[in-house]
């Protein structure tokens, strides 16, 4: 019932990103409509689903406990993901652009604009949600600390902290009202949780046309001839996860530890998502190969339409 649950949402969220294609295509979505769509997903609607999701979750028990474990076991999910994406690219004798643009796809995913949507539909309730929101956290300080060194070659005039400023931001703010409202067991009144769920609800549609409308300008005979990006696919859409959850079998026979459902398989499917298509950005900032960041996008969003439910399907045979 789920896997068929996960087949429908990735259907309608293939017809949602073909419809974005078409617009960029015909310049309905032109460059400029891209940033503007992109700022009213991540300053408006985005924080009103993560504000009135996580107010609207009944505390219930093991909450805490599994907040602690998702926290825990993203750090330790990052590192694997940073070791499995350095391992693939000395393999592939990279360049030190191309392998920092190899490096960092393959730690960081598209869990906000693709991964909070479709996470939000297979678990309602607004615990899964949360626990997206806790493994980006941990993803967000990771790429503005490691992930920006990463990009730069180690170099680079700006320090840490000022790496760190654009973890303020808010959705860490809405998830900040949130957690609190979440810890006190308050609610947003009926009338005023109506109008902001019913927009935050609206991220799914608007991040599904916006991530169409960034492959549509994406040249895609160029990508499928790049054998780099196949390789970061299958590192990072199927062997990372099955990693994972190999993982978390291994914590359940070794330490007797058994963490919720819900809460594992949000962070395998965060860890399945494809490449973050923000990185595009970040390596023609620092110099690194964005047209090959381009590439990773393209070739990873497209897989993972096959991967996703594979990853699925592997977590509620083994979880």
């Amino acid at each position: 019932m789920e896997l068929q649950l996960l087949f429908n949402q990735l259907f309608v969220l293939g017809v949602l990103v073909i419809i974005g294609i078409l617009a960029g295509h015909f310049k309905i979505i032109t460059e400029t409509g891209k940033d503007v769509l992109s700022k009213i997903i991540f300053h408006i609607t985005l924080p009103l689903l993560i504000l009135t999701g996580i107010s609207n979750i009944d505390m219930g028990e093991g909450l805490l406990q599994n907040s602690i474990f998702v926290l825990v076991f993203s750090v330790i999910m990052m590192c694997v993901m940073w070791f499995g994406g350095y391992l693939s690219s000395k393999v592939l004798h990279l360049s030190k652009d191309a392998a920092s643009v190899h490096v960092v796809h393959t730690m960081f995913g598209n869990i906000v604009y693709l991964g909070f949507p479709l996470i939000n539909v297979l678990f309602p309730g607004g615990e899964g949600l949360y626990y997206a929101i806790l493994f980006h956290l941990v993803s967000s300080l990771f790429m503005w600390t490691a992930g920006v060194l990463i990009l730069k070659g180690g170099g680079g005039e700006n320090g840490f902290w000022s790496n760190l400023k654009p973890l303020l931001n808010l959705n860490t703010l809405a998830f900040a009202f949130g957690f609190v409202f979440l810890m006190l067991q308050l609610k947003i009144p009926a009338l005023l949780n109506q109008p902001l769920e019913g927009l935050g609800n609206t991220t799914i549609y608007l991040s599904m046309l916006y991530i169409g409308a960034i492959l549509a300008g994406i040249k895609w005979k160029d990508a499928i001839r790049s054998g780099q990006a196949y390789v970061l696919g299958l590192n990072k859409l199927i062997l990372i996860p099955l990693v994972g959850i190999l993982m978390v079998i291994g914590l359940n026979r070794i330490f007797l530890f058994e963490p919720g459902v819900i809460a594992v398989s949000v962070i395998i499917i965060e860890v399945s998502m494809p490449c973050m298509a923000n990185i595009v950005v970040l390596a023609r900032i620092y110099g690194a190969d964005d047209k090959m960041a381009t590439q990773n996008v393209f070739i990873t969003t497209i897989l993972s339409i096959f991967t996703l439910p594979a990853i699925f399907y592997a977590l509620h045979l083994f979880v």
